[in-house]
Formats: structure tokens, C-alpha cells, sequence
């Protein structure tokens, strides 16, 4: 029996699933939620899922060009600033993908009870895409996913306002003023005194570092402690740091002056080389020391 793929409500089912794991990805990865670049995205990835049906050829080859995809759509969500972060970020949006497609096949299971056993099979051979679901319905869905996470992005925005702290940084005679996150989940410490840890990206934090320790904290280059001053290598820390996105050692440093809405704490500033923001903040401040 001849079956009918639509391809423009294949396009809108595909956009609404990659739409919405990117923005969980983001929300995981405490990236920034710009709009235009995940509309971009998703749209791309959506494009590439239509394309892919006539798509043919050798599987590692296909296998190459899904990978190189995503990746794309990652660049143009989240950007990248090193190859680490930008195959991080993937394997998140892969894996929250998986999840939910998943969950999608689970609902369409239950929709298909209802539709006098007439299947339908996701993630399957395309050609089993028919029009067992009204196309209005698909595209209702679609919709409502769409507003549903600018829902949850609305409210994550108003409890991010009610956690933010103004952060005051001096080391030397350079200081700084950042936003920061008040997160409860970061319990990093240096391992030497134990002193909380506030992490901030390196782009951020560089205007007022050490010009010789520069490569140091971008780079992890160690053997750089050799020729630093003494009493700045005093102050420097290595700290074993795990995340979402892996693990490894991390350079930090105690600043002369650190205050957290005013009020003066003792805290190592750990440089994060692989952010660049977290939801909209400079960094993200230990809700131990509030």
C-alpha cells in the first residue's frame, strides 16, 4: 500500500522536537536562551530530516553527516569557544534528543489505542510516516510545545531575578563588578583551605589577571608557576572541578578583595575556560557564603 509522507508537517514535528532539546540543553548547560539562534537551529535540523528521506548511501557515511549536522546546530545555538565545549554541548542535545524521543514514541503508543489500531512507528522507516494523526493535531502539538517552554523559560528567568548577586573582584590594583548566579548545586572547594569557590569564565575574569599567568588559566599551562612572581603564585589554586560537561583541574586564585553584594567574603575565583555565561550571569556564586 502506497504511503504519503508530508513533508511540511514533518518539518514542523522535527523543528518542535529539536526547539524544544536545544532549550533544555541550554538550560542544562547554562547557556544563554536567544531566540534567533535556536529558531536557527532547529530549523536547520528540521531542513536536514525532510532532506534525509531521499537521502541514500553508505550507512558511515550518513552516520558522518547526522553527526556534523548536530554539530552545526550546536554552533549555531550555543557557539563554541573551544572544539571540548562545542562536542559537550552535542552530546548533551544527542542525549536529551534520545530521551525524548523516547518519551514521544511512549505518547504516540497511547494515541495509537485510540486510532483503531492503525500504527504508526517513530524513529522508524520513514516511509511508515503517514497520515494515521491529523496533520492539525501534529501541528497543535507542535505549537504547544513551542509555548510550553517559553512558559518554563519565563518562569526560570523570574527565579534566576530573585538569585543574582553584584560581585566585586580586585587582584592588585585591577578589580571588576559581575553578576552572579546564587547556586545552591556549586559546592566546589579549594582543596588546599577549603575555601568556597566562585567560578567565573576566563574571558570575563582576564582583564584583571596577571598578564604572565594569562596562559595558565586559558590553557592550563603549569609549567608557567615556575617563573611567576612569589607572592602571586601564592595565591594561585588548582582545583579539581566536575560539571555536565566532564571533569579535570581548574586554575583559581584568592583576589585581594572579593564582595558579594557589598558584603566581604574569602573566596578563590575559579576560572571556567569553557563558558562564557551562565543564564545571562558572569558567574556563578556558592550560596554557602550568602
Amino acid at each position: 500500500m502506497e504511503q504519503i509522507i508530508y513533508a511540511d508537517i514533518l518539518f514542523i514535528v522535527n523543528f518542535s522536537m529539536d526547539f524544544l532539546a536545544l532549550y533544555i540543553a541550554s538550560r542544562l548547560l547554562h547557556h544563554s536562551d536567544h531566540f534567533i539562534p535556536l529558531v536557527l537551529a532547529a530549523a536547520l535540523g528540521a531542513l536536514y530530516g525532510v532532506v534525509s528521506l531521499v537521502m541514500s548511501g553508505n550507512g558511515l557515511l550518513c552516520a558522518l553527516i547526522n553527526a556534523s549536522v548536530a554539530l552545526l546546530m550546536c554552533y549555531i545555538a550555543f557557539g563554541a569557544v573551544s572544539i571540548l565545549s562545542l562536542i559537550r554541548n552535542t552530546l548533551c542535545f544527542y542525549g536529551i534528543s534520545f530521551l525524548m524521543g523516547g518519551v514521544m514514541t511512549g505518547i504516540y503508543n497511547l494515541i495509537n489505542k485510540g486510532l483503531s489500531g492503525r500504527g504508526i512507528i517513530i524513529n522508524g522507516d520513514p516511509e511508515t510516516l503517514s497520515s494515521d494523526i491529523p496533520p492539525l493535531t501534529l501541528i497543535a502539538i507542535a505549537a504547544v510545545s513551542v509555548i510550553f517552554s517559553y512558559i518554563c523559560s519565563a518562569v526560570s528567568s523570574r527565579m534566576k531575578s530573585r538569585k543574582t548577586a553584584k560581585v566585586y573582584i580586585r587582584i592588585g590594583h585591577k578589580d571588576i563588578t559581575l553578576t552572579g548566579l546564587c547556586d545552591s548545586g556549586n559546592l566546589l572547594c579549594e582543596p588546599s583551605g577549603s575555601l568556597p569557590c566562585l567560578i567565573c569564565p576566563f574571558s570575563v575574569i582576564e582583564p584583571i589577571l596577571p598578564i604572565g599567568l594569562l596562559p595558565l588559566f586559558r590553557d592550563m599551562k603549569l609549567g608557567i608557576l615556575e617563573y611567576a612572581d612569589p607572592q602571586m603564585s601564592k595565591k594561585i589554586r588548582l582545583v579539581p572541578m566536575h560539571s555536565v560537561g566532564g571533569s579535570g583541574l581548574k586554575a583559581g586564585i584568592i583576589p585581594d578583595e572579593i564582595r558579594i553584594n557589598g558584603e566581604i567574603k574569602r573566596l578563590c575565583v575559579v576560572c571556567d575556560s569553557e563558558s562564557t555565561d551562565y543564564a545571562d550571569t558572569q558567574s556563578i556564586v556558592p550560596t554557602s557564603v550568602l
